[in-house]
């Protein structure tokens, strides 16, 4: 068996594993650095999704089953950074990030170190930044939130220049598990496809997306069980253009910002607290040519996973559908055509487990009525703040299909203090260090909250 030694070891080739690479390399600059990553598709590729979530058709029918999402959108690079279109989000005061002690962490400080260093200057982040800094923007607290939607792929480090140097160890394969040895070293079995590999290292950075870690953790005996949680989605209506206050509509449409490369768009967002518990719930709103066409929920998923796998299927679906295929198209270059039916996309983000993930299982089990009220609270507030009558024309409300049609939103984190003992030389810089995320794709929080760890 081949035996490498280097100074770390990081697992993960996606948000939190650059932010990471960011802080340490900024904060050891006149070092040299003897760095190993691990660039493998870590989800695609874990023991416990061989059979459950791999790219077999029965891998892709268990994942549909359980999560609602067909698996090469959900797990293929992992959650974060395969949603990565759905759009960044830069998390504001008012928006509550927690990290795994409870506490309140402090997401745009640390965005403001992260852009200053080079590694991230092919990132479209600079604008973000400026946009938050603009008094205009920051003084008008309102339940709208702007996220921006990039057309530039996610950020990976394999597919970075600015890390090739300060890194003298790249490999492709899948961590196995890790053990701490006596000689206070770590080591790590790899596989990479055709045979394993000792990796000695002074500490193990754990940066393979929430679902990743956490059955790493589990596979190396720091525990027989680990929570996470998760965003659910869903549709839950339709609004009427025609019908629409222009003040509201003002915010329904995607925005190209010039000289950059992505779109800027709003989402409303409101907190419920039902049953003592809060949620955050955003609701986004999308012109789309047919309302009907299954977009989540199980049919979502039955279209896709199923029937859209291979070339010759895609062309039929979009030959049966051709306005809705002209729609996703537009959307994905930020374009958004002038189409009467808006569809009203909530996010729901409970304070509270989704799922548990265990040696060689995984469940999901949200709590889908607790879920429904927390929609339907929100959405009955978002009508009123703009004098919307529901069950008229120009709102329509699916209350009946809601609680069976809620599906993963593929952003996991993890929960509140499950490992108190982990030693120090075992750093976890995902999400699954963090208790709760809010409604939001977790690529810039990820950056940030890695970056931070790396750089102290």
């Amino acid at each position: 068996m081949d035996e490498i030694a280097i100074d770390s070891l990081i697992i993960g080739d996606g948000p939190a594993a650059m932010g990471y690479l960011c802080g340490y390399i900024q904060n050891n600059r006149n070092q040299k650095l003897r760095l190993g990553i691990i660039t493998g598709q870590i989800m695609k590729s874990l023991g416990v999704f061989n059979s459950t979530m791999g790219p077999a058709e029965k891998g892709r029918i268990e994942c549909s089953k359980i999560f609602g999402l067909p698996s090469v959108r959900a797990f293929g690079a992992g959650g974060t950074t395969a949603l990565w279109h759905g759009g960044m989000f830069l998390p504001t005061a008012e928006d509550v990030i927690l990290s795994a002690t409870g506490k309140t962490v402090d997401i745009p400080k640390y965005f403001e170190g992260l852009i200053s260093t080079d590694s991230v200057k092919n990132l479209p982040l600079q604008a973000i930044l400026n946009k938050r800094r603009d008094p205009a923007h920051s003084s008008n607290f309102s339940n709208w939130r702007d996220i921006f939607i990039p057309f530039s792929p996610p950020p990976r480090i394999s597919a970075s220049d600015n890390f090739q140097e300060r890194l003298s160890f790249i490999d492709e394969g899948v961590a196995q598990r890790f053990e701490i040895c006596t000689n206070e070293k770590i080591k790590t079995i790899i596989f990479d496809g055709q045979r394993f590999k000792k990796v000695f290292s002074n500490e193990i950075v754990l940066a393979a997306g929430c679902i990743g870690t956490l059955d790493l953790l589990i596979k190396s005996n720091f525990a027989s069980s680990l929570s996470f949680c998760d965003h659910l989605h869903v549709f839950v209506g339709t609004l009427r253009r025609s019908r629409l206050p222009s003040a509201l509509l003002g915010k329904l449409g995607p925005k190209l910002v010039v000289g950059t490369s992505f779109a800027q768009r709003w989402i409303w967002k409101t907190t419920v607290t039902y049953q003592g518990q809060s949620a955050d719930v955003g609701l986004g709103f999308r012109a789309v040519a047919n309302p009907n066409f299954p977009r989540s929920g199980r049919a979502f998923a039955d279209l896709v996973a199923h029937r859209s796998q291979s070339p010759t299927a895609k062309l039929s679906l979009a030959l049966r559908h051709p306005a809705t295929s002209i729609e996703m198209l537009a959307y994905k270059f930020g374009i958004e055509l002038p189409f009467e039916n808006y569809l009203v996309h909530a996010t729901v983000s409970p304070r509270q487990k989704s799922g548990v993930i265990r040696e060689m299982e995984i469940e999901f089990v949200p709590d889908r009525d607790y879920a429904t009220k927390c929609a339907t609270y929100a959405f009955r507030e978002f009508c009123t703040e703009f004098n919307l009558e529901i069950g008229t024309d120009s709102v329509n409300f699916e209350s009946n299909d809601i609680s069976n049609s809620f599906i993963s939103g593929a952003q996991f984190s993890g929960v509140t203090g499950q490992i108190v003992d982990l030693p120090e030389m075992v750093k976890i810089v995902d999400t699954s260090a963090l208790g709760y995320t809010s409604i939001y794709n977790q690529t810039l929080t990820s950056l940030c909250y890695a970056f931070d760890i790396g750089h102290h």
